[in-house]
Order: structure tokens, then sequence, then C-alpha cells
């Protein structure tokens, strides 16, 4: 598995996303690296993946923030986007009880993940860049307040952070 490195083809333009997610990517990085293997023990019986918990943490208190933002500055195509995230979220979900830390469990997981955040991040958050960048809410527009990029409970019944936190059997 090839590890996922950050580069100026990801840019979005909106400084606080592109942190965000170049630090996904160097999560996944780390994450898929065989390296960073836990013992397997965590994952089995009744537990849960530890390894796909922190990333489900990591990405929804993201998605989230972003999701705010998108709403906050009325994204027309913030539906779709947030379907494409809780998409991911979902799959992840289901992801938790399987011992990623076997191959092949391993090597599907990761290749998933890279894949996913790979596609979502050309296309789903340069579109937003792009679209920021043409409504004035660029880099040369003023930033708005770092706290606004912080993760929010609130927002519509669909949204990440709430599916998250449902706590819905896994099927």
């Amino acid at each position: 598995m090839q590890p996922l490195f950050w580069s100026d083809d990801f840019v979005t333009g909106l400084k606080d996303l592109d942190a965000a997610n170049e630090s996904l990517f160097f999560l996944l990085t780390h994450l898929c690296d065989q390296g960073v293997e836990c013992d397997g023990k965590a994952c089995l019986g009744n537990s849960t993946c530890q390894k796909v918990d922190a990333l489900v943490s990591f990405v929804t208190r993201n998605m989230a923030a972003e999701e705010a933002v998108m709403e906050r500055w009325r994204y027309p195509a913030r539906d779709a986007h947030a379907k494409d995230h809780n998409y991911v979220v979902t799959r992840l979900l289901e992801w938790r009880r399987v011992s990623i830390c076997r191959m092949p469990a391993t090597a599907a997981f990761c290749s998933f993940i890279q894949g996913w955040t790979t596609k979502h991040v050309l296309g789903f958050d340069r579109a937003f860049g792009r679209w920021a960048a043409n409504a004035a809410y660029g880099p040369e527009a003023a930033a708005l307040p770092a706290t606004e990029w912080l993760p929010s409970t609130q927002g519509s019944a669909d949204s990440c952070w709430l599916k998250l936190h449902q706590q819905a059997p896994l099927r």
C-alpha cells in the first residue's frame, strides 16, 4: 500500500480546510503504515478497532466544522457534499468491528479510506474552494475567526457529528 501524501494538487484555497485535510493525510499515512500496527488484541471480542474509532472521531469533528461553514456561507452543493461525508462515516462505522490490524483487512481498509479521501478532496473539497474563491470567501477575503471552524453539535439530523453520536447498532 502506497502512503498517501499531501501535495499542492489537493489545495482548496481555504486555509482551515487545507490544514484539516493535510492533517487527515498525515493521519492516514501513519494509520496505514505497517510500523504503526496494534497488537490485534484490541480488535477482538466485543471491542471495536481503536484505529477506526480514532479516525471516526477525527473525521467527524472536521466534517462537522466544514459542514457548519458550508451552511453559514450557503454553499449551493452542501447537501451533496454532506452526503459524501455521511457515506464515509457510515462505512467507517461498519469497519469498526473488523480487525483491520490483520491482513487482508488492513490492505482493504487502507485502500478504501485512502481512495475515498483522495476522491473527496479532489472532487468535493476543491469544488467548495473554487466556489468560495468566486463568492469572495477565498484567501483574499477576511478569514472567519478560528472559533468558526471548530466543531459544532448543531446542524441537520444528517450531519456526521450527530450520526456518530446516535450510536445506532451496526448492521
